[in-house]
Order: C-alpha cells, then sequence, then structure tokens
C-alpha cells in the first residue's frame, strides 16, 4: 500500500509541473493567472483584477513585482465603477480605483514589474489623491540599464487631480521605459509646487518613445510644473516620437508651463505639441509652446510646437514661441509657429502656417535621417501640420465614439472636442436650455448649469455624442 502511495504522489506532482503552470495553477498574486515570467505573465481580465494587482503592490510588494511580467488580456471599462475610495483623505469617497503602486515611508510599495496594455483601452478612470496619482502611482526599475517597461496602454475618458505628482500613465517614475502609450484626459492640480504631464508627472532615468496624449489641464496651484507628455523630466533619460495636443488653463503664480515638457533635463528627438493656453493669467511665470523651462542635458533636435494662445498676462515673466526659459542645452532644426503671440526669443525658428503645412517643411524635419520619421497629414488628423510616419492612427481617432470628451467638473458640463460644430443641452423635462451652433477649433467649452440632469449632444464634424450628465449642488 505504501508503495502505491508513493506512485499515486509522483504522479500528481509530474501533473503539476507539467501542465500546472500552464493552466494557471502556479500564481504570483492570489486569483490571477500567471507566475509573472515572460513566457507566463500575471494576466488582467478584468477592472476588478486590475485593483486585486493595486491592492498586492500597495501592501508592501515591491521586491515579489519586481521584473516580474504582467499583462492587460481585455478592454477595461471603470465608468460605472463605485467611487469607493477616498484618497485624499478629506471624508469623501471621489475615486474608482487606487493607482498601482506609490512612495510610502517603507519604499516597499513601488510598482517594479513590466505592464504590457496589449493595445487595450482603459477608459473611466476617476482618482483623486494627494500625490502619485496616474494608474501607476509611482514606477520604478533597478538601474539605468535594467528598466522597467510599461508599454501599449490607451487610456480615454479619465478624470486625474491631486496635489503633486500626476501623469496618465504614472506620476512618478525612474529607471523605465513607457512605449506606445496614449492618455485621452482631465487633469486637475491643486497643490503647490505640483507636477503634472500627461503620460508622466515626473522621472529620472526614462526612456519615453512612440506615445501621445490628448488632454486638458487646469491648474490652480502655485509654482506648478505642466507639461503635454511630461511634468518635470530629470536627467539620464531620453523622449522620441512622442506628441501632445493639450490645452492649458492657469490662474496661479511661478508656474512653469509647455506644450511638451514643464521642465527638462531630458533631451527631446522627433517630438512636436499642437497647444492651446487660455486664461495664463499670473504674476510670475514661465510660457513655451514647447517646452517652459529647458536645463542641462535637455537637447532638443528636429521637433516643433503650434500654440494658440486665446488669453495670457502681461506679466507672465517669461514667454517663447518654442522654450519659455533657456538656462542650458541644445536646440537643432526646431521650429514654431509665428502668428502664437509668444515671444520670439531667438531660441527656435519661427515659420508661418503655410510654410509648416508644406511639403518643404517635412523634409526640413527629417534632415539628413535616411529614415523619414516625419511625414504630411494624409487626412488632417493634425489640421495639416506634419506628423510622426509612425503615428498610424491620433489619438482623437481611436474611435469615433471617443472623440468627445463630456463631463461634470466643478458644476459645470465641461465639453471637450475638435472641429465641433453644435452643442446642445436639454434638461430633464425636455426644456432646451443651451444651443449653440458653431464652427470652432477650440478643444474645450464650459457651461454654467443649475442642479438637474442634463443630455448633452455635441457634434463635430466626425461624429454625433449623447450623454448623460447629472450636476449635485
Amino acid at each position: 500500500m505504501k508503495k502505491t502511495y508513493n506512485i499515486k504522489l509522483i504522479i500528481s506532482v509530474l501533473f503539476l509541473v507539467l501542465y500546472g503552470w500552464q493552466s494557471g495553477y502556479c500564481q504570483l498574486i492570489n486569483g490571477l493567472e500567471g507566475d509573472g515570467t515572460s513566457s507566463s505573465p500575471v494576466l488582467i481580465k478584468s477592472t476588478a483584477e486590475l485593483k486585486t494587482l493595486s491592492d498586492y503592490v500597495n501592501a508592501q510588494h515591491t521586491i515579489q513585482v519586481r521584473q516580474k511580467y504582467f499583462k492587460l488580456t481585455n478592454d477595461l471599462d471603470f465608468t460605472n465603477d463605485s467611487l469607493a475610495y477616498d484618497l485624499d483623505q478629506d471624508g469623501i469617497k471621489e475615486s474608482n480605483f487606487k493607482p498601482i503602486g506609490t512612495y510610502d515611508n517603507t519604499g516597499n510599495s513601488l510598482f517594479s514589474g513590466h505592464f504590457d496594455g496589449d493595445n487595450h483601452t482603459i477608459k473611466g478612470l476617476k482618482i483623486n489623491s494627494i500625490d502619485f496619482v496616474g494608474l501607476f502611482g509611482a514606477v520604478t526599475g533597478t538601474s539605468l540599464t535594467n528598466r522597467t517597461k510599461i508599454q501599449n496602454i490607451k487610456i480615454i475618458d479619465s478624470e486625474f487631480s491631486g496635489n503633486n505628482l500626476i501623469g496618465g500613465i504614472c506620476g512618478y517614475h525612474q529607471y523605465n521605459t513607457v512605449s506606445n502609450c496614449a492618455v485621452n484626459a482631465l487633469f486637475t492640480s491643486y497643490g503647490s509646487g505640483c507636477i503634472v504631464g500627461g503620460l508622466v508627472g515626473y522621472s529620472y532615468g526614462n526612456i519615453i518613445e512612440g506615445s501621445r496624449v490628448r488632454s486638458i489641464f487646469k491648474n490652480t496651484a502655485p509654482a506648478a510644473s505642466l507639461g503635454g507628455v511630461i511634468g518635470a523630466a530629470g536627467k539620464d533619460g531620453n523622449i522620441t516620437t512622442t506628441y501632445s495636443r493639450s490645452e492649458f488653463q492657469s490662474s496661479e503664480d511661478s508656474c512653469y508651463i509647455g506644450g511638451i515638457a514643464g521642465s527638462s533635463h531630458t533631451p527631446f528627438i522627433n517630438c512636436y505639441s499642437v497647444s492651446i493656453f487660455k486664461n495664463m493669467n499670473f504674476n510670475m511665470g514661465v510660457i513655451g509652446g514647447f517646452i517652459g523651462g529647458q536645463v542641462s542635458g535637455c537637447n532638443i533636435k528636429n521637433s516643433y510646437c503650434y500654440t494658440t494662445v486665446t488669453t495670457e498676462s502681461a506679466k507672465v515673466i517669461n514667454v517663447g514661441g518654442f522654450v519659455g526659459q533657456k538656462v542650458s542645452g541644445t536646440i537643432t532644426n526646431c521650429f514654431y509657429n509665428d502668428s502664437s503671440s509668444l515671444n520670439n526669443n531667438n531660441l527656435a525658428t519661427p515659420l508661418s502656417e503655410q510654410d509648416m503645412k508644406h511639403a518643404d517643411f517635412v523634409a526640413q524635419l527629417n534632415g539628413q535621417d535616411s529614415i523619414s520619421i516625419w511625414s504630411q497629414d494624409p487626412d488632417g488628423r493634425n489640421d495639416g501640420y506634419p506628423i510622426l510616419s509612425s503615428q498610424t492612427v491620433g489619438l482623437n481617432k481611436i474611435t469615433a465614439s471617443h472623440d468627445v470628451i463630456i463631463k461634470n467638473i466643478d458644476k459645470k458640463i465641461i465639453i471637450s472636442a475638435q472641429e465641433i460644430q453644435s452643442i446642445k443641452v436639454i434638461d430633464i423635462s425636455g426644456k432646451l436650455i443651451y444651443n449653440n451652433n458653431l464652427k470652432s477649433n477650440d478643444y474645450s467649452f464650459e457651461i454654467n448649469a443649475p442642479q438637474g440632469v442634463y443630455i448633452v449632444s455635441v457634434k463635430t464634424s466626425k461624429t454625433t455624442t449623447n450623454s448623460k450628465i447629472i450636476i449635485y449642488n
């Protein structure tokens, strides 16, 4: 009997060895399939499972996830998830997701693995926290030669707000690569010294490549650093083939704001920004069409920006069409539109709108490169200005239903879209309370409305989107 028992035991062990790993029996995190190796990544299939990953990492498991692999297998929609988290500790639950990883007093709750979104979309995130705000709150690799990687993620129709270190992909990251990621969101910053970026808040020793942002930034904090792609970039990194189409609003003093970056030590190659600066009414600060503040190590090459300024204050102390304030670094083969009304401080070449849409400008951006990084805009996705050859789909073209963002922010109806033709707002009784037929390239509109339930209909040149909005007192 003993010999028979041992044989059965051996057979059971062999079965687990041969089949268990493939069948998900071996798990890095309880309840999630996969052991975290490159051949068997931990699979994330639902919003609940992404929350499980967040809970695990934030419970001081930095070492356990270090250099492990995670993969998203489905599109995730958080729109109807309950606001279950009070992350800013004000007694009100305002968030439907807790960022993956944070920098607590132990230093053991950072995300330190690799995450592949597999080109899936995450929709409807709503995060309001004190700091470390984003899909990932804080991310770290091991060294400059052993970076972690976050790639192939699209975040749309989401809201991120907080005091500091805010980014759509991650609020803070070091020794990490962000590749082929996209963000379409609303960012609100209200803490003094806040650092906010469309992809990343603050980075050190990082690579950003092939990524894109289309977002709105609202700042009510002094001494903030805001950028379409990155808020503030430290040394030992590189940002390439990345762009932002965004709008910035700020009314506080001493801010650094740029279409791509608020301030940077990191070099940029083959990047562009198309930006609108609105309500820039602060007493001291730095505004640049491409970068607010350029400091040592930030060498910029083969890049351009197109900037529209709808309102600005004469009290802003450093304003530049391309760079607001240059402390150090080089600028090579870079351009900005001469119609922006931002100062020509001789840090890049001003061009007319007509020249920037010409084929010769594309050739000029490509320079001596044997591979054509830049192409003409074939279908107007970038209003006729050059696009990156790798840019197969503009962020605002993910699908028609994602062209328009309609949100309730601070008891106002906020609408973000391109090429708006008409906006209609109807209350619950069927009464038309707002009707505006227009043709505009503006990104956003604000409509004041009293408490109630409304149907908002926005028609653009591409689609018509209807959304229910509830305004609370």
